[in-house]
């Protein structure tokens, strides 16, 4: 009440006032040299806009504070006056956009807002010291249990802008791998802090927080391609970038607010996917290709057959010393580790070890091995055998998938189509992406990829392939391209790798990549993702908005405490090997237990997940056809209302 009456009685007037309009209204009518323009004097703050509607009432201040009354759960939020700023734009053009920040490079940005009409905020965003370093305008209504902010007309001279400010919560929700659950604060306190962007780190286009009785669900609906987070301190706000290196279109953010935990913030962000006709589900998919039904109760594997020797000059680059050069074989050389003919013996032994279905992903195959010659990949490998026993190869069993390995992102320099697509920096200079099998890779445009994709089509479809596993086209960040004449941003690569994936579907193959992204759901077939279990920080946010939606496995270590399935069995996803050496047949033989759960839960929705002991070490998962499974990632027993879980273990029931 006493808060009421302060706000009510605050007057902004007088000279200083005056003298902080003519400043203001200078620099933004002089954007270049705003950044070296200081405010002579803030206003006091004051109550700037006042929603209410059944669900909500919101006060927002001057200083863009906000606070919010969830009055159909009780449930009060708070903002505070600041959100950190980046001096530059966030995204540097590297391939992987670095994640740790640190204080030289960013700044306490806070706000002074005017009100214009129709809830339009025009804000002023100060620096240190109150520099103006630019103005944007925001648009603010409440639609339900929401409020949408619209932001629009950025000054150029903000280099990328960090709003709205961060609401308190006693902990984060994060879409980054598996689901991450932030209840501590860094070790390295105010000091430690990140950029996260789409979709390396967020797989899905929200943010998320916690407090004891609900939470607030924060969704990037418009602009989320020029789009990221910055986290600090156990806070989180949606960061927005240039397209081009220029502002070109305005930002749409959604935040709800909910009673509930992680469960219904990923069961929220469900139903706004499917209300937005996102969401396709496995079942239909199998319906468009029955092919599909062989992943369900089945494994998958990666057969890698051969991969090129390194340039010597490529190694010097990464400063190898002249023995570690020598180790490495000659230029030109092809490393088989497999032939076709020797991979189908290997693969009759799977066979008779138990394995009925599932899937089988040929990589290596292309001329001079993995990762050697992409985009230029026809002919295949011919110290392999025959185009002939390839061909045999792809039709090994029908109650298999049978798929191939390519990859659309990467290009070598040492191939004839390079640099056509490679993407341009701000300076005309090339991205540089990984140093792999290949050698040091440069990004390409999907818009070029897709050229090359239809082009090696041509070729690849002789081989009859079931299945393609295009690396990266779901891994990696959104990127954009300077390359005159052929410029591209960040919201044409996503359309042009959503045009990649149909492409492929419609030649009637099932379609896979790496990690999970939640913009390819509507087409995609499986994800194969690095999702590993944290206790008491991983929290299955992926499989309880998407796992009826395509199929997952994991690449993982066998982990020490316990065994690598149980974390599959606990997230509903199939196994995943790779052939080698040292590939145990006795540990494949012993985890067909893990296929019959997946056969019975593969397509069903995840519906619930908990954690059922203090320390963490026992998790439950329910699915929508009823059955339930805990599984038991500690060293004692656990007493379960349906029986004794063991160590190491798990419990079905229904």
């Amino acid at each position: 009440m006493k808060r009421r009456s302060f706000l009510k009685t605050t007057v902004i007037g007088g000279a200083a006032t005056a003298a902080s309009q003519l400043v203001l209204e200078s620099c933004h009518k002089d954007k270049a040299a705003s950044s070296f323009v200081t405010m002579v004097k803030k206003p006091e703050v004051s109550l700037l806009a006042g929603l209410e509607n059944e669900w909500l009432k919101v006060d927002i201040l001057s200083d863009a504070s906000t606070s919010v009354i969830d009055k159909k759960n009780s449930i009060t939020w708070q903002s505070g006056p600041v959100a950190l700023q980046e001096f530059g734009p966030i995204d540097e053009g590297h391939v992987w956009l670095r994640q740790e920040r640190s204080m030289c490079e960013e700044y306490p940005g806070r706000f002074v807002g005017k009100k214009k009409n129709n809830n339009e905020i025009e804000f002023t965003l100060l620096g240190r010291q109150d520099r103006i370093m630019g103005r944007f305008t925001c648009h603010v209504h409440l639609e339900e249990n929401s409020i949408v902010y619209r932001i629009s007309r950025i000054d150029e001279s903000i280099q990328s802008l960090v709003f709205p400010t961060p609401f308190l919560c006693s902990a984060l929700v994060l879409p980054s791998g598996i689901g991450k659950l932030v209840t501590e604060r860094p070790s390295r306190g105010i000091y430690a802090r990140q950029a996260q962007t789409f979709f390396t780190h967020l797989n899905m286009r929200w943010i998320g927080g916690l407090n004891d009785k609900g939470g607030w669900l924060g969704i990037y609906e418009e602009g989320f391609e020029d789009a990221g987070a910055i986290i600090a301190n156990r806070t989180a706000s949606p960061a927005w970038m240039k397209t081009l290196g220029r502002w070109q279109h305005p930002f749409v953010f959604r935040i709800k607010f909910i009673k509930g935990n992680y469960v219904d913030l990923a069961k929220e962000y469900r139903r706004w996917f499917i209300s937005k006709g996102l969401f396709k589900s496995l079942k239909d998919k199998i319906t468009e290709n029955e092919n599909l039904k062989k992943f369900l109760g089945g494994r998958a594997f990666w057969f890698n057959l051969a991969h090129p020797a390194p340039r010597k000059k490529e190694l010097e680059d990464i400063l190898f010393t002249p023995d570690q050069v020598s180790r490495k074989g000659n230029d030109g050389d092809v490393i088989v580790h497999c032939t076709y003919a020797k991979a189908k013996e290997i693969l009759s032994r799977y066979e008779a070890l138990g394995m009925k279905k599932g899937l089988i992903k040929i990589a290596g195959w292309i001329n001079r091995g993995y990762d050697a010659s992409h985009p230029d990949i026809w002919p295949p490998e011919p110290k392999l055998g025959t185009l002939d026993e390839l061909k045999e190869l792809m039709q090994f069993r029908k109650q298999w998938v049978m798929g191939l390995h390519d990859n659309y992102m990467d290009i070598y320099d040492n191939n004839p189509s390079f640099p056509k697509g490679v993407i341009r920096q701000a300076d005309g200079s090339l991205m540089t992406g990984g140093f792999w099998a290949g050698g040091q890779a440069y990004i390409m445009n999907y818009r070029d990829s897709l050229q090359y994709a239809r082009r090696n089509w041509e070729q690849i479809k002789t081989l009859m392939p079931q299945a393609m596993f295009v690396d990266t086209t779901t891994a990696m960040q959104l990127y954009q391209s300077y390359e005159k004449g052929n410029e591209y941003t960040k919201a044409d690569d996503l359309h042009y790798k959503m045009e990649l994936i149909r492409f492929f579907k419609q030649q009637g193959v099932l379609f896979g990549s790496e990690e999970v992204a939640d913009f390819a759901i509507p087409l995609i077939d499986w994800f194969e993702n690095r999702h590993r279990r944290k206790a008491g920080e991983s929290i299955p946010l992926w499989p309880l908005v998407f796992h009826d939606a395509a199929f997952c496995m994991r690449y993982h270590p066998e982990p020490k405490e316990y065994p690598a399935w149980l974390e599959d069995m606990l997230y509903g996803y199939m196994l995943h090997f790779f052939n080698g050496e040292n590939f145990d047949e006795k540990y494949f033989a012993s985890t067909f237990h893990v296929d019959q759960w997946h056969e019975l839960i593969g397509t069903d929705e995840m519906i619930s997940h908990r954690f059922l002991t203090e320390d963490n070490s026992v998790e439950e998962t329910i699915f929508s056809s009823g059955k339930r499974i805990v599984c038991n990632f500690g060293n004692e027993k656990y007493a379960d209302q349906k029986g004794t879980v063991k160590p190491h273990n798990y419990i079905i029931t229904t």
